[in-house]
């Protein structure tokens, strides 16, 4: 990172330092440069180096005695210009991730409906996009890892002999167990560029394979398992 990334980091950090949120004296507190680097990770000679373009530009106050090592102060704050500065920082990151957040949120309302609307010509691409797409956004959070392992205990489901359809099968009866279920459906589907005469055919048996996929919607859909992010 650059020093003025740094000297940002230290910013949020000294005004956030030792406060609850309804803290009067937020941003006022002093905060030694051992606390310092083990609240930011940074190390002595990068906290120095933004502590002094923190101090150029008046947003800190520092202070110091003769040979201190291995940080040029001992102890420091915000000063007032600093602390509206860092207020305005963490409001526009807060607004930035507000608008992140909605464009996500607007992207998989979007998938959602076309999802509803398909037929056996477009689910396979919706699915294949929709899952491309929760690999890009969540693929390294935990609770996209914990979908994605829970896909084993459904690697036999329904079970059964091959000529069993619709009425051999059952649900699970736990929330948890059903969102995981519905998971592994649709993105068995997507991997398998299920178009209703597969999977689906499995389970609802209809020669119609546009209404297969509007009973797996029927069925599975209602379960919040796709936003994993």
């Amino acid at each position: 990172m650059t020093i003025r990334e740094d000297s940002i980091i230290v910013l949020k950090t000294l005004f956030n330092w030792g406060t609850g949120p309804d803290d009067p004296k937020k941003g006022r507190y002093q905060i030694r440069g051992e606390d310092l680097t083990e609240a930011t990770g940074l190390e002595p000679r990068k906290i120095n180096n933004a502590v002094e373009l923190l101090e150029d530009n008046d947003l800190v106050i520092t202070v110091k005695v003769l040979r201190s090592r291995p940080y040029t102060f001992v102890a420091l704050k915000l000063s007032a210009e600093g602390r509206v500065t860092a207020e305005e920082l963490l409001i526009e990151k807060n607004e930035e991730t507000e608008d992140k957040m909605t464009a996500v949120k607007q992207d998989y309302e979007l998938f959602i409906d076309r999802i509803l609307r398909a037929d056996q010509i477009t689910f396979p691409s919706v699915l294949n996009q929709l899952f491309t797409k929760l690999e890009q956004d969540a693929g390294k959070t935990e609770k996209y890892q914990y979908y994605e392992k829970a896909r084993k205990k459904w690697e036999n489901w329904p079970g059964g002999d091959g000529g069993s359809f619709g009425p051999t099968w059952q649900l699970p009866n736990e929330i948890e167990e059903m969102k995981t279920l519905a998971y592994d459906i649709y993105k068995s589907c997507a991997e398998q560029n299920e178009a209703g005469g597969g999977l689906l055919f499995t389970l609802f048996a209809n020669r119609n394979l546009n209404v297969n996929i509007k009973k797996c919607n029927q069925t599975f859909f209602a379960s919040p398992a796709f936003v994993v992010g």
